[in-house]
């Protein structure tokens, strides 16, 4: 019955299921605890609190990550048991640009993705549910090629300072240490 702008709001309980995840939000005063599931991947479970977040995720191809983002730091670790491998990212301020073996990577999964995407399209039609099951991580590969596109085209646009870390260990490649900082303009 009270306008908008008089309303207090005392809590929040959110439910958010779509195609690709599902999620629950409750936030009691200041404090946020989320939880979501991503369909045939990670299930990630977050605290945050002010300007902290706390975020731990599993998924069942064996990859467990933890990230901790506070005042313009950002600190993540990933680790793969099945073939154990470890990356630890440190990022302050503006988002780096990814490096060199990331971006082509990225680009590389993308472009097999879609072209399978198209040779299979003929068999989506017959029958989409399955077309989705063997087209999805085609499908992730291609998103996170145009986010990454995105985040290029939108550091132009910035004039903030970034820098960034990487530690990486695989068992093909050994240790790796990667350093990068930029001033976007």
């Amino acid at each position: 019955m009270l306008p908008p702008k008089l309303q207090i709001q005392l809590w929040l309980l959110a439910l958010d299921a779509n195609t690709s995840k599902v999620g629950l939000v409750y936030q009691p005063g200041v404090f946020r605890y989320s939880t979501s599931y991503n369909y045939g991947g990670n299930l990630e479970a977050a605290l945050s609190c002010c300007r902290f977040t706390a975020t731990v995720g599993a998924s069942p191809k064996g990859n467990i990550d933890f990230g901790l983002v506070y005042r313009g730091f950002d600190f993540s670790a990933s680790a793969n048991v099945v073939t154990s491998s470890l990356a630890v990212t440190l990022n302050y301020g503006a988002n780096i640009l990814p490096f060199p073996l990331e971006l082509s990577s990225t680009f590389n999964d993308a472009n097999v993705g879609l072209q399978r995407v198209f040779s299979n399209a003929n068999q989506s039609f017959k029958d989409p549910l399955a077309a989705y099951n063997i087209l999805s991580d085609d499908a992730k590969a291609i998103a996170k090629a145009v986010r990454v596109g995105r985040d290029i085209a939108r550091s132009k646009k910035s004039d903030l300072f970034g820098a960034s870390l990487l530690l990486n260990f695989s068992p093909t490649t050994g240790f790796t240490i990667y350093g990068a900082f930029t001033i976007a303009r």
